[in-house]
């Protein structure tokens, strides 16, 4: 009966502890809409974060791989990291940003956010995670 009960304290304070892990990607901020978490949810897996550790966009805390000032930005840890890109997202869905706005499809955002480099694939990538077409507005994503 007591190792019953230890098992069930380990396994809740592992879950406590997952629920904040740097793999898990997903928020405890509560007013960020399920679109933004969505498209962000789109994003990093476009930008390969969910591959771990070795790639930049894990490696630096950053799952939306954002640029600031022309430079991948690197974040104190994964929640700062998160909503930066919820951020950015939530700029974009209320035609706040200075580069995107929401009427444009994800292949249009896809060729601005990367660059151009490989923007198709990143477009595909970031439609199929949210389950639409890449010639989907962001405006139509729910």
């Amino acid at each position: 009966m007591i190792w019953v009960m230890g098992a069930i304290v380990l396994l809740l304070i592992l879950t406590q502890a997952g629920s904040s892990t740097k793999g898990t990607g997903l928020s405890s901020m509560s007013n960020v809409s399920s679109a933004v978490q969505t498209i962000a949810q789109g994003i990093a897996t476009a930008e390969g974060y969910y591959d771990g550790p070795g790639v930049i966009p894990y490696d630096n805390n950053n799952p939306g791989d954002i640029k600031v000032n022309g430079v991948i930005a690197t974040y104190p840890d994964i929640q700062t990291g998160w909503n930066a890109l919820y951020n950015q997202i939530q700029l974009m869905l209320d035609g706040r940003s200075s580069v995107y706005n929401p009427n444009m499809s994800i292949s249009q955002v896809g060729q601005l956010w990367t660059g151009g480099d490989n923007a198709t694939g990143w477009s595909d990538t970031v439609a199929g995670v949210i389950g639409v077409t890449p010639d989907t507005q962001l405006n139509q994503v729910s």
